[in-house]
Protein backbone atom coordinates (compact mmCIF):
# COMPACT_ATOMS: atom_id res chain seq x y z
CA UNK A 1 0.00 0.00 0.00
CA UNK A 2 2.80 2.41 0.89
CA UNK A 3 4.49 1.68 -2.44
CA UNK A 4 1.28 2.50 -4.30
CA UNK A 5 0.97 5.80 -2.42
CA UNK A 6 4.62 6.55 -3.17
CA UNK A 7 4.09 5.88 -6.91
CA UNK A 8 0.99 8.08 -6.91
CA UNK A 9 2.99 10.86 -5.31
CA UNK A 10 5.75 10.47 -7.91
CA UNK A 11 3.20 10.57 -10.74
CA UNK A 12 1.58 13.67 -9.24
CA UNK A 13 4.96 15.36 -8.90
CA UNK A 14 5.62 14.67 -12.58
CA UNK A 15 2.20 16.04 -13.50
CA UNK A 16 1.18 12.66 -14.93
CA UNK A 17 -1.59 10.21 -14.33
CA UNK A 18 -0.41 7.04 -12.65
CA UNK A 19 -0.79 4.97 -15.86
CA UNK A 20 1.35 7.38 -17.89
CA UNK A 21 3.97 7.50 -15.15
CA UNK A 22 4.05 3.70 -14.90
CA UNK A 23 4.36 3.38 -18.68
CA UNK A 24 7.38 5.67 -18.68
CA UNK A 25 9.04 3.78 -15.85
CA UNK A 26 8.32 0.33 -17.29
CA UNK A 27 9.55 1.30 -20.75
CA UNK A 28 12.61 2.88 -19.12
CA UNK A 29 11.86 6.22 -20.69
CA UNK A 30 12.76 9.49 -19.10
CA UNK A 31 9.85 10.72 -17.04
CA UNK A 32 9.22 14.22 -18.24
CA UNK A 33 7.17 16.55 -16.17
CA UNK A 34 4.00 17.50 -17.97
CA UNK A 35 2.97 21.11 -17.83
CA UNK A 36 -0.78 21.07 -17.70
CA UNK A 37 -2.66 24.17 -18.69
CA UNK A 38 -4.60 25.74 -15.89
CA UNK A 39 -7.88 23.95 -15.50
CA UNK A 40 -11.00 25.84 -16.28
CA UNK A 41 -12.91 27.04 -13.30
CA UNK A 42 -15.36 24.21 -13.74
CA UNK A 43 -14.44 21.53 -11.31
CA UNK A 44 -14.45 17.84 -12.09
CA UNK A 45 -18.00 17.23 -10.89
CA UNK A 46 -19.42 20.02 -13.03
CA UNK A 47 -17.51 18.67 -16.02
CA UNK A 48 -18.99 15.23 -15.42
CA UNK A 49 -22.47 16.70 -15.23
CA UNK A 50 -21.97 18.56 -18.52
CA UNK A 51 -20.73 15.33 -20.09
CA UNK A 52 -23.96 13.69 -18.98
CA UNK A 53 -25.97 16.57 -20.42
CA UNK A 54 -24.14 16.12 -23.72
CA UNK A 55 -24.88 12.42 -23.69
CA UNK A 56 -28.54 13.10 -23.01
CA UNK A 57 -28.65 15.64 -25.85
CA UNK A 58 -27.21 13.04 -28.20
CA UNK A 59 -29.91 10.59 -27.16
CA UNK A 60 -32.59 13.23 -27.72
CA UNK A 61 -31.14 14.09 -31.13
CA UNK A 62 -31.12 10.41 -32.08
CA UNK A 63 -34.77 10.05 -31.10
CA UNK A 64 -35.77 13.25 -32.90
CA UNK A 65 -33.99 12.10 -36.04
CA UNK A 66 -35.98 8.88 -35.96
CA UNK A 67 -39.19 10.95 -36.17
CA UNK A 68 -38.03 12.67 -39.34
CA UNK A 69 -38.25 16.37 -38.54
CA UNK A 70 -38.18 18.85 -35.70
CA UNK A 71 -39.47 22.38 -35.79
CA UNK A 72 -36.99 25.23 -35.55
CA UNK A 73 -39.07 26.65 -32.73
CA UNK A 74 -38.56 23.51 -30.62
CA UNK A 75 -34.84 23.49 -31.31
CA UNK A 76 -34.55 27.16 -30.38
CA UNK A 77 -36.43 26.55 -27.13
CA UNK A 78 -34.00 23.79 -26.13
CA UNK A 79 -30.99 25.89 -27.11
CA UNK A 80 -32.34 28.78 -25.08
CA UNK A 81 -32.57 26.54 -22.01
CA UNK A 82 -29.01 25.32 -22.56
CA UNK A 83 -27.72 28.88 -22.92
CA UNK A 84 -29.45 29.83 -19.67
CA UNK A 85 -27.78 26.92 -17.85
CA UNK A 86 -24.36 27.86 -19.22
CA UNK A 87 -24.84 31.51 -18.22
CA UNK A 88 -25.90 30.48 -14.75
CA UNK A 89 -22.82 28.27 -14.29
CA UNK A 90 -20.46 31.01 -15.48
CA UNK A 91 -21.84 33.47 -12.93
Amino acid sequence: MADHLHRNAQADAAGLRLAAYARSVLLQQEVQRQVIAAASRYDRLVYQQWARVGSNLNQVARQLNSFGSVSAQNVEAVLSDIRALISRDRA
